[in-house]
């Protein structure tokens, strides 16, 4: 249990997983690991898996708002679904869609295969017709 991150280039994906009791310091560091590796790449969609997730989301939550919208934010360039357990508490769900709310270009799900589905809609669709379009002559 805990937060770690794999990120898959030849995929075209960034897949960060939340699993049971994680603080948000804890998060923040993962993040925070991420956004500096030298493997990442901004340009890959994102997606959170916070199914399982049971940290805390209350007041504790202002001060890692911060590092979203100064830090993770500016890095995370493409699309980014969040995926939440459907049962989810309220304070829980709360949090995640501000969480979520705070991020470009991202979208809050409670089915992790609908959240593949978007990623795919948005990322690999579009760059793929982007391309058809840059070979026509």
């Amino acid at each position: 249990m805990g937060s770690g991150y794999h990120i898959s280039p030849d995929e075209g994906l960034i897949s960060i997983r939340l699993e049971g009791d994680v603080s948000l310091e804890a998060l923040q560091t993962t993040l925070s690991t991420l956004i500096t590796d030298t493997h990442y790449l901004g340009n890959l969609p994102q997606l959170i898996d916070c199914r399982g997730f049971v940290g805390p989301m209350g007041t504790e939550l202002v001060g890692f708002m911060k590092f979203i919208s100064s830090e993770f934010r500016p890095a995370a360039l493409a699309s980014v679904a969040v995926v939440i357990d459907p049962d989810l508490d309220a304070t829980r769900t709360a949090g995640m869609i501000r969480l979520t709310s705070a991020l470009k270009h991202a979208e809050l799900f409670d089915d992790y295969n609908h959240a593949l589905k978007w990623l795919i809609h948005k990322e690999f669709r579009s760059s793929s017709a982007n391309a058809a379009t840059k070979s026509q002559p």
